[in-house]
């Protein structure tokens, strides 16, 4: 029922994962002053949007939010400050502003995922990562040698990987022959 609910090869688990940003679009609060970037993120099996809200309803910055897009930036090798918007009309009259520099930019991504009350997946995007050295953006100014940004987001997702492996040796089967309905 959910894969009917969110239609294609959504990402349904917490991971890092090697994305590239397929679209990234401006969305604008109804109700307030509150604005958003939408990235829609693929790879070559599974896609996510994550809606990173940058202005509060007062119209006020969010400092995490605007570090983020900062560090995608980078990662990109796009000043923030040079950052083009192109609108989009489509379906007749409905419009649609688009940032063109962070189309098919690949980047890595800490993300966390939800299942929100109507079945669909909200994704958190708790950080970023170069894709080739698994580096931050931290750890590439610092010219850090080691990932460990990395290395811990991928254990937080996924457990400590030998004690999965020792687990996984031990366990029993749990069918029985005539459990099996052919």
């Amino acid at each position: 029922m959910l894969e009917e609910t969110v239609g294609g090869n959504w990402i349904s688990t917490n991971g890092c994962y090697d994305l590239k940003i397929e679209s990234a679009e401006i969305i604008n609060s109804n109700e307030s002053k509150a604005q958003a970037i939408a990235l829609t993120l693929v790879n070559d099996d599974e896609r996510a949007r994550v809606t990173l809200w940058h202005k509060s309803k007062n119209g006020e910055p969010v400092t995490w939010v605007k570090r983020l897009l900062n560090h995608i930036c980078y990662l990109s090798k796009t000043n923030v400050n040079n950052l083009k918007t192109e609108t989009i009309i489509f379906d007749g009259d409905k419009r649609k502003t688009t940032i063109p520099n962070l189309q098919n930019i690949k980047i890595g991504v800490f993300l966390k995922v939800k299942i929100n009350d109507q079945g669909n997946y909200d994704y958190i995007l708790e950080g970023v990562y170069e894709p080739n050295s698994k580096k931050t953006v931290k750890e590439l100014q610092g010219k850090s040698l080691d990932c460990y940004m990395f290395k811990k987001m991928f254990q937080k997702y996924n457990g400590n990987i030998e004690e999965t492996k020792q687990v996984e040796e031990k366990k029993e089967p749990s069918f029985i022959d005539d459990e099996f309905p052919f």
